[in-house]
């Protein structure tokens, strides 16, 4: 069969990826700290064609697939919301959570949190219920509510001194903020979060890390962006389909001339 079948195919199919991952990125358009995708195509193997006189030759490729996707974690601006539970990072890093029913560790720059009671105990969690860690990777706990209303049983005397930490220790309701001597490779598992794996190495905290408080991290996608990207993948895609139909219409015209 002609090759230019396959190489048609292979365009429409890896156009049809590629618009998927445009469409995600336009759907997340104002999800909290949303980070787009986008699609990194590389050529596949190529030949050379020698005529009958062994002259110049041509060149002939095999089309074109998806080599990667990769995630832009470009730092967004923030948005103050005044939430009680509400956070951004203004600078890289990410929220540490840990499952508190597998013990997985993810990461996120979704500061969107609150608070779940268990046991008489208040966790600082995110929507999936996944808690947040603080600067020694352990979870951030309230004996009662910190926000509860003024006379209320369980009102805090929020103007009480803490005590002084000691040299080399952390504020235990401090939240940690947490990145990696290699970002590349981070695998998203959904929800806004990431996982990461060997190459990533071990987390690095920042200590100088700023989070502001009553603040949520804007969406990555950029609306005009993804609209020239979709459309640059449509007519990729309506490219590629003409190819089989045009190499259909030759086999056709070919078949019938026998």
């Amino acid at each position: 069969m002609n090759q230019s079948f396959y190489i048609g195919t292979l365009g429409a199919s890896g156009q049809q990826e590629n618009l998927n991952i445009v469409a995600n990125n336009i759907a997340n358009i104002n999800t909290t700290a949303f980070k787009p995708k986008y699609s990194v195509f590389s050529d596949l193997v190529h030949e050379k064609i020698r005529n009958a006189e062994d002259e110049d030759s041509v060149t002939s490729g095999s089309g074109t697939k998806i080599d990667e996707t990769k995630t832009d974690l470009s730092v967004m601006p923030y948005t103050t919301t005044n939430g009680e539970y509400d956070y951004a990072i203004t600078g890289e890093g990410f929220f540490m959570l840990k499952d508190p029913v597998s013990g997985n560790i993810s990461y996120t720059r979704d500061g969107s949190f609150q608070l779940s009671k268990v046991d008489d105990v208040y966790y600082l969690v995110n929507s999936e219920g996944k808690r947040v860690l603080n600067m020694d990777q352990e979870e951030i706990t309230y004996d009662v509510d910190p926000y509860t209303y003024p006379g209320s049983e369980d009102e805090v005397d929020t103007d009480e001194e803490e005590d002084e930490l000691e040299d080399g220790e952390h504020d235990p309701q401090a939240i940690g903020v947490y990145t990696f001597a290699v970002r590349d490779g981070m695998i998203n598992s959904g929800n806004n979060e990431y996982t990461v794996s060997e190459k990533n190495g071990d987390p690095i905290l920042l200590e100088d890390a700023n989070v502001v408080s009553g603040a949520l991290e804007s969406s990555g996608s950029d609306f005009a962006v993804e609209m020239t990207r979709m459309i640059e993948a449509q007519r990729s895609y309506s490219y590629a389909l003409k190819m089989v139909q045009t190499s259909d219409e030759i086999e056709s015209t070919i078949n019938s001339l026998r």
